[in-house]
């Protein structure tokens, strides 16, 4: 893998990922309007809170799909702003004070709710900011290419432009089962990203509490939407390098320099699914092994006493249980699927095409 292959992959990801819609704002979505009934202890609620988790999730891929038109664009910033509006407007501090007092299921997953509504947020934040970005650098670009079709039609001279032939990206002709091979991974590899996530997203959710408690100064301002977004940016980190790696496996270029990419990536997620699939929620001796003691720093006001040590804190649930068990299975799947994958790139049966210099 040469030097320019490392160089050019991290970006060429970015641009590809920031011309595409914000997919996890269906989540956002979705979690608000659950955490708008959450009812304390009701086996409905705790179905409908699960359905619309796993709405928000399997929506998030079909929202890629959306042509990026200036339509497109100008519609989903909208509903960006919109959702953060409302979220702001929201009593989110008094589902967070509703949620950790539950003792029962239903406020770990009022708590996973929200953790959802931070990551949802928070990335398509992001993704906003991406788009202004690149709003700026194309306005600018365009700026300047006027500038030169008015000097030039005033008769300037302008320096020619060199015009060099550059190769075309090798096209591999792939054969009948190497898409079914790319299929079977990419499915493994989501499967994978989903199942440490119930962990990601509690903690995402007990650690949101800063962003709408009274803050001191502009410093505390700063300070409290940091730590707000710490675990949401760890969270989206992971669901990014998952994407990172599903999209070296579907791009085209160098076989051996993408089969170093995709086995790296793999193999560091299903070390984390295999090792620490949920890290935050498994109870150590009745104490979950992710939480310190100063996480009961953050019982929201006016709790006090026993109920700032709320059952769901500390004790497994039945998902927690389930996560445990399939976790190894899903890590062996992984590595299995991965290395077919890498095999076959490995080895160049992709067929490459020569390249052809083009103008």
């Amino acid at each position: 893998m040469d030097a320019i292959s490392v160089k050019t992959w991290p970006f060429a990801f970015l641009s590809s990922e920031r011309r595409t819609p914000p997919r996890l704002l269906p989540l956002w979505v979705m979690a608000m309007i659950a955490l708008a009934g959450h009812t304390p202890g009701s086996s409905a609620w705790g179905l409908a809170g699960v359905l619309s988790l796993a709405l928000g999730i399997l929506i998030a891929p079909l929202v890629g799909t959306i042509a990026p038109t200036v339509v497109a664009y100008v519609s989903l910033l909208a509903c960006v702003a919109g959702m953060a509006a409302i979220t702001w407007i929201m009593p989110v501090g008094d589902w967070y004070r509703e949620a950790w007092s539950d003792p029962g299921a239903t406020g770990f997953l009022a708590m996973v709710l929200l953790g959802a509504v931070a990551v949802g947020g928070v990335s398509s934040t992001l993704w906003a900011l991406l788009v202004g970005i690149e709003a700026v650098r194309r306005y600018a670009r365009r700026r300047e290419l006027r500038s030169l079709r008015d000097a030039d039609s005033a008769g300037e001279s302008q320096p020619a432009i060199e015009v060099t032939a550059r190769p075309v990206a090798a096209v591999p002709m792939r054969r009948k089962w190497t898409a079914p091979l790319l299929r079977a991974f990419t499915a493994t590899l989501y499967i994978a990203l989903l199942v440490p996530l119930p962990s990601f997203l509690v903690m995402s959710g007990v650690f949101i509490r800063p962003a709408f408690r009274p803050h001191e100064g502009l410093d505390g301002i700063f300070s409290d939407f940091f730590t707000a977004s710490v675990w949401p940016l760890l969270t989206i980190g992971w669901l990014a390098v998952g994407a990172f790696v599903a999209w070296l496996a579907w791009r085209r270029g160098t076989d051996r320099a993408r089969a170093i990419g995709i086995g790296s990536g793999a193999f560091v997620i299903a070390a984390v699914v295999f090792t620490a699939a949920t890290f935050a929620i498994v109870p150590t001796e009745g104490k979950s092994q992710g939480f310190a003691p100063w996480v009961l720093d953050y019982c929201p006001p006016p709790l006090a006493g026993a109920t700032c040590e709320p059952e769901w804190l500390f004790s497994a649930p039945e998902l927690t249980k389930f996560t445990a068990s399939v976790a190894p299975l899903v890590a062996l799947a992984l590595l299995v699927a991965a290395g077919l994958l890498v095999t076959f790139l490995w080895r160049g049966r992709g067929g490459e095409r020569a390249a052809t210099p083009r103008a």
